[in-house]
């Protein structure tokens, strides 16, 4: 039995996917917020920095991450 297409392509890309979620939860902005929406922008904060260190990675900058 053949596996679907799909499952191939969540198998190959889930690493970066683990790498995120890890370097996120290392290096997370610890100020803590009364409102609902305050987690969600400081997790976005810490995704966008978390993507432009990779980018930067890419370009072949040896830039540590902290």
């Amino acid at each position: 039995m053949s596996r679907p297409f799909v499952v191939g392509q969540y198998n190959q890309y889930m690493g970066c996917t683990d790498r995120m979620d890890e370097d996120v939860s290392k290096y997370r902005i610890g100020i803590c917020g009364k409102t609902w929406w305050w987690s969600l922008f400081t997790w976005l904060i810490d995704v966008v920095t978390h993507n432009a260190w990779v980018l930067t990675k890419c370009t072949g900058a040896d830039l540590p991450q902290m």
